[in-house]
């Protein structure tokens, strides 16, 4: 789970260390699905290995060991998919390369808000239960911190937040850091994911996002539709009733981003939002984290175009969530 609402599987495939033109690379190999079973293979090069361990140990920086270029070949996959809409329509492997310059900038995410950090937290913990019981305890680990732009001290208060609302069990160790705790959800987490998305304390309720629709003027045409479909995602309890409210908010979605992209003066037509995002990101509008969600929300409605209600209901319930948590943003970009 990617904090923009994007779900997908990557599974590592090895790392193969091949000289190059005189100097060395070592390429790490992943293959990323998403939930409705679209596939492509990453290759992440490590570019002069031991030369960036020379600047970063003149910078006063860890050296990067095996472990450390595994974890970051994860980031940079999954920082691709938030920012890349055509991420599973290229052909072949999709090829990043790091290196000193690249490597910093991965480590550099603006922080996610409090509220949103226990969103991610519980997604992740109820995610790990695909392969798990509620027996098993998480790790953390620096990839989740590259993700979020939390630290550790957040992750912990965040969790102690969920343990003291019951949603999760926690075990402390003598560690540092990230190594100090662990955590498991419950049966009543479990439950909470599948009917809200999250812990039910941290998802806006219909009267909350009604208040944000009504502060938001460039929405008063609209707002009766978002209102009625808002009131049919909190009613939904079949992945048949979320996929029917997705595919009614979803071009709404698509008509602000249209409408903000006319604002700005573009002039050409678009017939879906991946090429609307492209446009967003050759202008300058949006922050990376707003076209993230567009991203997911692409994303999302490709898996429900071929598989729709076949979708597990935590995912096709976080990401209608994202549509409508798109729509104040977007419209707040617009002109007055």
């Amino acid at each position: 789970m990617i904090p923009s609402g994007t779900t997908v599987s990557v599974t590592p495939q090895g790392s193969e260390q091949p000289p190059r033109y005189g100097h060395t690379s070592v390429t790490h190999q992943l293959t990323v699905a998403s939930t409705g079973g679209q596939s492509r293979k990453v290759e992440v090069a490590f570019d002069e290995p031991d030369y960036v361990n020379t600047l970063r140990a003149g910078n006063h920086l860890p050296v990067l060991k095996a472990d450390d270029r595994a974890r970051l070949a994860l980031i940079a996959t999954l920082r691709s998919i938030d920012q890349d809409p055509t991420f599973f329509e290229g052909d072949g492997a999709l090829r990043l390369k790091l290196g000193f310059d690249e490597i910093q900038q991965l480590g550099r995410a603006a922080r996610l808000s409090n509220e949103s950090i226990r969103r991610y937290l519980s997604r992740r913990l109820y995610l790990a239960l695909e392969n798990g019981t509620l027996d098993d305890f998480v790790d953390f680990d620096d990839a989740d911190l590259a993700l979020t732009g939390a630290s550790p001290a957040d992750f912990l208060r965040n969790l102690q937040v969920l343990e003291q609302g019951e949603y999760v069990e926690m075990v402390h160790t003598m560690g540092a850091g990230l190594a100090c705790f662990s955590a498991r959800a419950n049966a009543k987490l479990l439950r909470e994911v599948e009917r809200y998305g999250a812990a039910h304390e941290d998802v806006e309720s219909a009267t909350e996002y009604e208040m944000t629709l009504a502060s938001v003027p460039e929405l008063a045409s609209r707002e009766a539709a978002i209102v009625l479909e808002r009131s049919r995602y909190e009613r939904a309890r079949t992945p048949e009733e979320l996929t029917s409210v997705f595919r009614a908010i979803a071009p709404v979605v698509e008509g602000l981003v249209r409408d903000l992209l006319r604002a700005d003066g573009c002039k050409k037509e678009f017939s879906s939002l991946g090429p609307m995002i492209g446009e967003m990101v050759s202008r300058g509008l949006g922050t990376v984290g707003l076209r993230a969600q567009l991203n997911a929300v692409l994303t999302g409605g490709r898996d429900i175009s071929l598989h729709g209600e076949e979708l597990p209901t935590p995912v096709l319930r976080i990401v209608t969530e994202t549509c409508f948590g798109l729509l104040p943003q977007l419209a707040g970009l617009l002109p007055a």
